[in-house]
């Protein structure tokens, strides 16, 4: 029978909340589903012949591709738009956060009105675009709120609603994923000082749970006790709506620990994804490709003249897999490991590979 085609449609967040579609996000990313998908690509780009036969070599299956007719959406839905705004709004998160005092200092601005009714802060504060991809759309405030920021403030609220929240000490990141069934993993996000994603680590991503996160030991029984009684109250709150079998892909929850009077504290609630992401691509790849390491990790690099070519030894042994082409925006990879002693090794050897002068994560 013959299959649908994927469109990789990465620009979900913008399509949603704006209408406005950017394929250059698209293009820089739907290469991924070639290892994971036996359907044809919806593209419109054309890849080099031997960027073809290392997927075809990789997957087992050589890619096939159309730029026309219909195609099924890979990345999130665009089917009930009323339902997947509400679902994916950092305003629906914020709400429930604030509902449940897991915030302080946090303030929803969607008029003048609000802003100046904003308390003058004298601590450092984020603003940050409800509807845009995480990364994009914030404006730090290092010395807090008086009368110039509020200015600058009722011009950006004048464009779109805003969120302002006090400016965390982060140490780590990490998500869940709930699947339709209920199945829930849990694993380490990489981020960058401005939120850009930078990888997902899995320490065994067959029993991909809290305490397989590399800092676990790092936090309190209590804090852990605590943290996961909100989570259910996350899945409770968000099922009301649409019941988690009726999904699609299932969702991402996004969390963070920070310190906050000298210990380690959670923040349970960052943003909530109805649709993929890259620590749900991260986990695919895990189970198709890793059936015999534990440790994985998908990396987003600097991408580097001959990166493909540089990784051959790695390649070669079957513990790296090369995911992007060259000449791309990032170098994608996807790294094996029977352990975290072996996974160290691998990445001070990838590492050296790229002449790259630091990764973006560390193994402990």
């Amino acid at each position: 029978m013959k299959k649908t085609p994927v469109r990789v449609n990465a620009d979900y967040e913008s399509v949603l909340f704006t209408g406005n579609p950017i394929s250059k996000i698209n293009e820089a990313m739907e290469f991924l589903a070639l290892y994971l998908e036996d359907a044809p690509l919806y593209s419109l780009k054309t890849y080099p012949e031997n960027f073809l036969n290392y997927v075809e070599e990789v997957s087992g299956i050589r890619p096939s591709f159309v730029n026309a007719g219909p195609s099924e959406n890979w990345w999130g839905e665009l089917k009930d738009l009323e339902l997947e705004k509400w679902q994916n709004s950092k305003l629906t998160s914020t709400k429930l956060s604030l509902y449940h005092s897991w915030l302080h200092d946090t303030y929803i601005l969607e008029s003048t009105a609000d802003v100046e009714s904003l308390p003058e802060m004298e601590f450092p504060l984020l603003a940050k675009n409800p509807h845009e991809m995480s990364g994009r759309g914030f404006k730090f405030y290092q010395h807090g709120i008086g009368e110039k920021e509020k200015a600058e403030l009722s011009l950006m609220v004048a464009r779109a609603p805003l969120i302002l929240e006090p400016w965390l000490q982060r140490k780590f990141d990490f998500s869940h994923w709930v699947f339709p069934d209920g199945k829930t993993i849990s694993y380490e996000t990489i981020v960058d000082s401005r939120f850009q994603y930078k990888g997902t680590i899995f320490n065994n991503w067959r029993e991909a749970s809290v305490e397989n996160l590399s800092f676990y030991q790092s936090i309190s029984p209590e804090r852990w006790s605590e943290f996961q009684s909100r989570l259910q109250q996350i899945k409770d709150f968000y099922s009301v709506k649409k019941p988690f079998q009726e999904l699609k892909f299932g969702f991402s929850v996004d969390s963070l620990v920070h310190e906050l009077d000298s210990e380690l504290s959670i923040h349970p609630l960052c943003e909530v994804n109805f649709r993929r992401t890259m620590g749900r691509v991260a986990y695919d790849l895990s189970r198709k490709y890793a059936q015999e390491f534990s440790w994985t990790a998908f990396l987003l690099l600097p991408e580097t003249a001959g990166s493909f070519d540089k990784t051959l030894p790695l390649r070669s042994e079957k513990r790296l897999i090369h995911l992007s082409p060259e000449g791309g925006r990032f170098c994608m990879v996807f790294l094996m490991a029977k352990d975290k002693s072996e996974a160290s090794n691998l990445m001070e050897e990838l590492k050296d590979l790229l002449a790259l002068s630091e990764l973006p994560v560390k193994i402990e």
